[in-house]
């Protein structure tokens, strides 16, 4: 990712006695900690500790770190040694299957907040939402911050599971002090459908770097990477391969494409349990070789001025990084029209949309887009140089340091701190 940092392996760590939590000897303990806590250690969860941690550091906040093994992409070992690197702490968890991976996590969580003594808990994503919440961190002990980062119950409108996820958000909501956002439509989600109160929910919208667009690659260097025929008419997909961003609905509709003619590609950038079922359907409808399945890319987003097309299929979203990151890279977006791909009313006259699952609509909308592609290029161009200030990760930064802050209370005594019925 471009504006990252490099990481080396990082060393042997000592232990603390009697609590199986490694400490970083090179830690700077005297700085203010805030404890990030997440079961999901991929996707936009991942994208979001990556760019926020070193700006937040500088902001006199250091992220230690808490995350869940069962659904960590590759990678993730150099991630955490770039932590380590800047003073962070990391504990991981792991478990077979989910409800044995929220035991531990609420477990380790009890565990890192009695040895590591942080000023604030952020739980992000609906897994260590609930389990941090349910954990006995909320009498008082240690400030709680809570961002679903798109709320769960959103996936399941209609369903037994879906109205079981909007009552446990409703049901936790006062176990936590604040709810952030990381866009408005999440905001308004919120306190619309969970019933926050608005006092308790703030807005830190998620952002890019600054200098995204120095570090693209230029588009012919690109697309050899991507191993595109110099001629080929590329269609990208950028995101894990999960229901919740729907990569099917775009097999399908490229499948029809496709089927017209013409050196056009399907690049699909990700990695997730839908791969061997996707595999076999285009293999089905056809177009296996008209597929790249690019795998999980760890610098995805410099290779973006290669593509012709971006497709954000997904079925709701808090705010994409790949939206974003597509933007800034000028290449033309087609986009499911859900609120949390829809940021900024303006931005309908960049992005075309199509009802989210609507194969038959988002065929349409690629069909245009092919016929045009200079023209929608154009028109992409006019927008990409805003929108690194227009979404800002340090400004993103800035918000957070300064909720933290307000939160924050002087670092209690050990016993203080423990929480009620804790681990001796």
């Amino acid at each position: 990712m471009a504006g990252l940092w490099v990481g080396k392996a990082s060393e042997a760590v000592p232990r603390r006695h009697g609590m199986g939590i490694p400490v970083n000897a090179s830690s700077d303990m005297a700085a203010k900690r805030v404890l990030y806590v997440t079961e999901a250690a991929g996707g936009g969860v991942r994208r979001h500790f990556r760019c926020l941690a070193p700006r937040l550091r500088e902001r006199g906040w250091s992220v230690d770190i808490l995350l869940g093994d069962r659904r960590s992409e590759p990678g993730m070992e150099g991630d955490l040694a770039a932590f380590a690197g800047m003073g962070c702490r990391s504990l991981r968890f792991g478990g077979r299957s989910s409800l044995a991976s929220l035991v531990r996590g609420g477990l380790a969580l009890r565990r890192a907040v009695r040895s590591w003594r942080p000023e604030v808990v952020h739980l992000h994503a609906t897994r260590a939402g609930a389990f941090g919440r349910l954990a006995g961190l909320w009498r008082g002990r240690v400030p709680i911050v809570y961002s679903p980062h798109a709320f769960a119950f959103q996936g399941r409108p209609h369903s037994l599971a879906g109205g079981f996820l909007l009552w446990l958000e409703r049901a936790l909501r006062r176990r936590a002090d604040l709810l952030v956002c990381v866009s408005r439509a999440e905001v308004d989600l919120a306190v619309r459908r969970v019933h926050w109160d608005p006092g308790a929910v703030r807005l830190a919208e998620n952002g890019i770097e600054e200098d995204f667009r120095r570090h693209l690659l230029p588009p012919r260097e690109a697309r050899e990477r991507w191993r595109l025929p110099e001629s080929a008419v590329a269609v990208g997909f950028v995101g894990r391969l999960v229901p919740q961003k729907d990569p099917g609905v775009l097999l399908e509709a490229f499948a029809r494409c496709a089927a017209s003619g013409g050196a056009v590609f399907l690049v699909l950038c990700g990695a997730g349990p839908l791969e061997a079922r996707l595999r076999r359907r285009a293999s089905e409808l056809g177009i296996a070789e008209r597929v790249r399945w690019a795998g999980y890319v760890p610098e995805a987003s410099r290779l973006l001025a290669g593509l012709d097309l971006l497709v954000l299929p997904s079925r709701y979203e808090g705010l994409s990084y790949a939206l974003l990151e597509g933007l800034a890279a000028g290449v033309p977006m087609v986009a499911a029209d859900v609120p949390g791909n829809c940021p900024r009313e303006e931005l309908r006259e960049a992005v075309a949309y199509f009802p989210p699952g609507d194969v038959d609509a988002l065929a349409r909308v690629l069909g245009l887009g092919l016929a045009d592609l200079t023209g929608w290029r154009e028109r992409a161009g006019r927008i990409a140089g805003d929108i690194p200030g227009r979404f800002s990760c340090a400004r993103q930064a800035d918000v957070l340091a300064g909720i933290y802050d307000r939160l924050r209370t002087p670092c209690p005594a050990e016993a203080e701190l423990a929480p009620r019925g804790g681990l001796k």
